[in-house]
């Protein structure tokens, strides 16, 4: 009898997936919008299933039932009346499994989500995902539980608040769960995923777990699986016997040799340093010989994945040849990490700008840092991603690499037809090949945007040295004494050179401050002139690179309507044709911008001397402050001089000393009188 679809407020939805034995069926409230997914088993007869398939049944119910751990799939109690409803409609008799339903879908749905996913996932996806899953298998192992079917079919993906992803991966279906005690030989699992010593029917141990993994590890890193997928499982399973210890990829090559690799595929999202800690943890975990598995260099091997995925990594961008490098975070004390970049760039230290960003004191707004200015490892600790982007001193930018994948190369070669067993291969090349180009646009676009709001810093900071200055000038016009001619008169002549010499001090004085406002008004003048080239030069690198729209070229190759089949026409060639039309129209934006127009080179030239000009007048500006602030000392000190003349003269108690009056809101009109002062002195001298 068919059991009806709903009962009360409990309708039956969807079915979530079918194995061997059971179905999982997906049952919502509509009161509540509660959902709740079931799994019953699918056999009409109790008779029908053996003794040992009964056993690992109730085994799998009263795991779930017991499990604690967020990423092993949760039991979740069973509405009583929902419970009647079904197990009137469960023939088996076998025990319904009540769990959490996990509305994100399973890792097998997401690897297939978008075309893109093809190279694999990207980073933070991966580091996500091994931890989460690592962390389940360490919890099944340390219950005594090898999973056995461990699959990306067998890994959900939660929704979860306190994630930055809000996404956690869960282990599911635990039907072919076994003790570890139990060394029973059995042939279970899916083929692809299978441990040699399983698919020859040895005996086992958790590394069956640890080498499921691995191939999972593999395939979300660069989206194909390591060992010849498209052979049958037992050709496949003599090649994997044969191969060196080392190797963890086989592929069959363009010319049809089967070949073997130590590292992943090129076509991945991964920075340097995450990728190669993967290939060496994959070396040990795709052993053949299945004790090799359990450690590395006499650490647990899920607790060195572990290790290397939780290091924080410090990524850097060379924006002088567009390429991408990463250095571990306990690598990186400053000068280090200058030492790595230059050696790894080839480029002297001295000829290297290093520029990033970080969150202001009120951690709203970003200010912009050089590794001189600001510690780097301080940064690091606070901020989860670091993007460091290099510049190469007054140089213009390389010509761009025009090294075309060795796929894509074969499509332009017209006496030869294209194999159509690497179509697959062919798409993930072109898919990555224009992913790199859409980055490499992108990192240029945040660097240069980076460099103009680094020299927009400076000129705030000139401005703040404008008012700076503005106040010493103010300060220093106030001390200015200027002597009455009738005071001189009266002095004693025996102090009449001294006081001759003092005066010739104070018309030197006044000479600098004519001068020094001459430089200062040119100085403000410049400072306009770099306020508007900064504003020209923001809008130019975003016109060049709103004009580029390598995003566009991405947005093509990246959606299933290029895999789409025209009625009637041949599919290889077709899909041939659109591939080579957006690499074709990739290629020549490439040249368009780089290299026939230079865009890039000639903006990078303008924007390296404006940061120049805006240094040096940076330094100015320092050096001027300086020399006011002696002058202001010098000043004070022929003051003290003066009063020591009246002093002895006996004449301080007959003359006030009278200041030169001014407006302290009009600096520079006082100035303007300085040719009356300096007359006056003139008169005083002649006396004298």
């Amino acid at each position: 009898m068919e059991m009806p679809s709903e009962i009360r407020d409990w309708k039956k939805t969807s079915e979530l997936g079918s194995g061997a034995f059971g179905t999982v069926m997906l049952w919502k409230n509509d009161n509540t919008n509660e959902f709740i997914a079931i799994k019953k088993c699918k056999f009409l007869k109790p008779s029908a299933l053996s003794t040992k398939q009964k056993e690992r049944w109730h085994k799998e119910v009263e795991f779930i039932q017991s499990v604690d751990h967020p990423n092993i799939i949760k039991f979740k109690k069973l509405p009583l009346e929902l419970e009647v409803f079904l197990n009137k409609y469960n023939p088996s008799k076998l025990p319904l499994l009540s769990m959490e339903y996990c509305r994100k879908g399973n890792l097998r749905k997401y690897l297939t989500s978008e075309p893109l996913k093809l190279c694999g996932l990207m980073e933070d996806d991966v580091k996500c995902i091994l931890n989460d899953i690592s962390n389940g298998l360490k919890y099944l192992h340390n219950k005594n539980i090898t999973h056995r079917d461990l699959k990306p079919e067998n890994i959900v993906l939660q929704h979860c608040d306190n994630r930055k992803g809000q996404i956690i991966y869960i282990i599911i279906d635990l039907g072919y769960a076994k003790e570890l005690q139990d060394s029973t030989l059995s042939f279970v699992g899916t083929l692809q995923y299978l441990a040699p010593e399983i698919f020859c029917c040895k005996s086992y141990t958790k590394s069956v777990d640890y080498w499921s993994m691995g191939l999972i590890a593999f395939e979300i890193a660069c989206g194909i699986l390591p060992f010849l997928p498209e052979l049958g499982p037992f050709e496949r399973y003599e090649k994997i016997r044969n191969k060196s210890s080392d190797d963890i990829c086989i592929f069959m090559s363009y010319a049809g040799v089967v070949t073997t690799s130590k590292h992943i595929k090129k076509e991945n999202f991964l920075t340097s340093y995450l990728k190669e800690s993967l290939e060496i943890w994959l070396k040990n975990i795709l052993q053949f010989d299945a004790p090799s598995r359990i450690k590395i260099d006499e650490i647990e091997s899920l607790d060195y994945l572990n290790s290397f995925l939780n290091t924080k990594v410090i990524k850097v961008f060379s924006v002088y040849n567009y390429e991408f490098y990463s250095y571990k975070f306990s690598d990186c004390k400053p000068c280090t990490l200058k030492s790595l970049i230059s050696r790894d760039i080839e480029v002297p230290e001295e000829e290297l700008f290093f520029l990033f960003t970080d969150k202001n004191c009120d951690n709203e707004s970003n200010i912009i840092c050089t590794i001189d200015k600001l510690n780097i490892i301080k940064h690091l600790l606070r901020e989860e991603h670091c993007m460091i982007y290099v510049f190469r001193k007054g140089f213009e930018l390389q010509k761009p690499k025009h090294d075309l994948p060795k796929l894509i190369r074969e499509t332009f070669n017209v006496s030869q037809t294209f194999n159509v067993k690497f179509i697959k291969a062919l798409y993930r090349e072109a898919l990555f090949f224009i992913y790199k180009q859409c980055q490499i646009e992108i990192e240029l676009e945040k660097a240069f945007t980076l460099l103009i709001d680094h020299i927009k810093q400076i000129e705030s900071s000139l401005l703040i040295n404008n008012t700076k200055i503005s106040d010493i000038f103010k300060t220093v016009l106030a001390k200015i004494n200027v002597h009455d001619r009738n005071k001189f008169i009266t002095s004693s002549s025996s102090n009449k050179l001294e006081l001759f010499q003092c005066l010739k001090c104070y018309e030197r004085l006044l000479s600098n401050l004519e001068r020094r406002d001459k430089n200062l008004r040119t100085f403000r003048r410049e400072t306009q002139i770099l306020k508007t080239c900064v504003e020209d030069s923001r809008n130019g690198i975003e016109n060049i690179f709103q004009t580029s729209k390598f995003i566009d070229r991405l947005n093509q190759i990246n959606c299933k309507k290029i895999l789409e089949r025209k009625p009637g026409g041949d599919y290889t060639k077709d899909f041939l044709e659109r591939i080579n039309e957006v690499v074709n129209s990739t290629l020549k934006l490439k040249y368009c911008i780089f290299e026939k127009d230079k865009y890039i080179q000639n903006y990078t030239t303008n924007v390296w001397k404006l940061l120049k000009h805006s240094e040096s007048l940076l330094l100015w500006t320092d050096d001027f402050i300086d020399s006011i602030d002696k002058l202001a000392v010098e000043l004070q000190r022929l003051e003290n001089w003066h009063a020591d003349i009246l002093v002895n003269n006996q004449e301080i108690n007959n003359h006030a000393r009278p200041f030169l009056s001014f407006n302290p809101e009009d600096t520079f009109e006082i100035i303007a009188k300085n040719d009356c002062l300096r007359q006056k002195l003139d008169n005083i001298y002649s006396l004298l």
